[in-house]
Protein backbone atom coordinates (compact mmCIF):
# COMPACT_ATOMS: atom_id res chain seq x y z
CA UNK A 1 0.00 0.00 0.00
CA UNK A 2 1.46 3.44 -0.74
CA UNK A 3 0.57 6.29 1.40
CA UNK A 4 -0.26 9.37 -0.39
CA UNK A 5 -0.93 12.45 2.22
CA UNK A 6 2.03 12.45 4.81
CA UNK A 7 0.28 12.43 8.37
CA UNK A 8 -0.19 9.69 11.30
CA UNK A 9 -1.29 6.81 10.53
CA UNK A 10 -2.89 3.45 12.46
CA UNK A 11 -1.00 0.87 10.70
CA UNK A 12 -2.36 -3.04 12.13
CA UNK A 13 -1.70 -6.24 10.63
CA UNK A 14 -3.01 -9.84 11.39
CA UNK A 15 -2.11 -12.95 10.23
CA UNK A 16 -3.71 -16.11 10.87
CA UNK A 17 -1.80 -19.43 11.10
CA UNK A 18 -2.68 -23.48 11.33
CA UNK A 19 -1.89 -25.00 14.21
CA UNK A 20 1.77 -26.76 14.74
CA UNK A 21 3.22 -27.76 18.08
CA UNK A 22 6.94 -26.36 16.92
CA UNK A 23 8.52 -23.00 16.40
CA UNK A 24 7.77 -19.80 16.79
CA UNK A 25 5.45 -17.38 14.38
CA UNK A 26 6.37 -13.53 13.28
CA UNK A 27 4.63 -10.53 12.01
CA UNK A 28 6.38 -7.00 11.12
CA UNK A 29 4.54 -4.14 9.44
CA UNK A 30 6.99 -1.37 7.81
CA UNK A 31 6.77 2.01 6.19
CA UNK A 32 9.32 2.17 3.55
CA UNK A 33 11.24 -0.40 5.33
CA UNK A 34 11.47 1.17 9.00
CA UNK A 35 9.50 -0.88 11.53
CA UNK A 36 6.06 0.57 12.42
CA UNK A 37 5.03 -3.03 14.74
CA UNK A 38 6.15 -6.53 15.04
CA UNK A 39 4.79 -9.59 17.18
CA UNK A 40 6.68 -12.47 18.00
CA UNK A 41 5.38 -15.95 19.88
CA UNK A 42 6.22 -19.71 20.14
CA UNK A 43 3.75 -21.69 18.92
CA UNK A 44 0.23 -22.70 20.64
CA UNK A 45 0.15 -26.27 22.51
CA UNK A 46 -3.08 -26.82 20.65
CA UNK A 47 -5.54 -24.41 17.75
CA UNK A 48 -4.74 -22.41 14.96
CA UNK A 49 -3.95 -19.19 16.65
CA UNK A 50 -4.12 -15.13 15.34
CA UNK A 51 -1.11 -13.48 15.46
CA UNK A 52 -1.28 -8.82 15.14
CA UNK A 53 1.27 -6.51 14.77
CA UNK A 54 0.40 -2.45 14.92
CA UNK A 55 1.81 0.79 15.73
CA UNK A 56 1.10 4.52 15.58
CA UNK A 57 3.48 6.13 12.82
CA UNK A 58 3.90 9.86 10.90
CA UNK A 59 4.30 8.18 7.53
CA UNK A 60 5.81 10.26 4.41
CA UNK A 61 3.83 10.84 0.87
CA UNK A 62 5.15 8.24 -1.04
CA UNK A 63 6.18 5.35 1.69
CA UNK A 64 4.62 2.26 1.16
CA UNK A 65 3.40 -0.18 4.04
CA UNK A 66 3.68 -3.62 3.63
CA UNK A 67 3.99 -6.59 6.51
CA UNK A 68 6.09 -9.48 6.45
CA UNK A 69 5.28 -12.94 8.44
CA UNK A 70 7.55 -16.34 9.42
CA UNK A 71 7.71 -19.07 11.33
CA UNK A 72 10.24 -21.81 12.44
CA UNK A 73 7.69 -24.91 12.61
CA UNK A 74 9.97 -26.68 10.15
CA UNK A 75 6.94 -27.24 7.69
CA UNK A 76 4.53 -25.36 5.01
CA UNK A 77 1.65 -23.95 7.98
CA UNK A 78 -1.61 -22.48 6.07
CA UNK A 79 -2.05 -18.85 6.70
CA UNK A 80 -6.13 -19.33 6.31
CA UNK A 81 -7.30 -21.77 8.82
CA UNK A 82 -10.69 -19.96 9.52
CA UNK A 83 -13.39 -19.22 7.10
CA UNK A 84 -12.65 -15.29 6.88
CA UNK A 85 -9.45 -14.87 5.49
CA UNK A 86 -5.77 -15.36 6.47
CA UNK A 87 -4.10 -12.14 6.59
CA UNK A 88 -5.09 -8.30 6.89
CA UNK A 89 -3.66 -5.07 6.66
CA UNK A 90 -5.56 -1.64 8.15
CA UNK A 91 -4.60 1.90 7.81
CA UNK A 92 -6.26 4.65 8.96
CA UNK A 93 -5.82 8.09 8.80
CA UNK A 94 -5.03 9.72 12.63
CA UNK A 95 -3.90 13.26 12.32
CA UNK A 96 -1.46 15.85 11.40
Amino acid sequence: MIVNTAWVYAVTGQINWSFNPNGWRGLQVTASGNEIGSSVIGAAASGDMVLNASGLQRIAAGDVIDMQAGQSSGTTLSTSPFDYGGAMLDVHWVGP
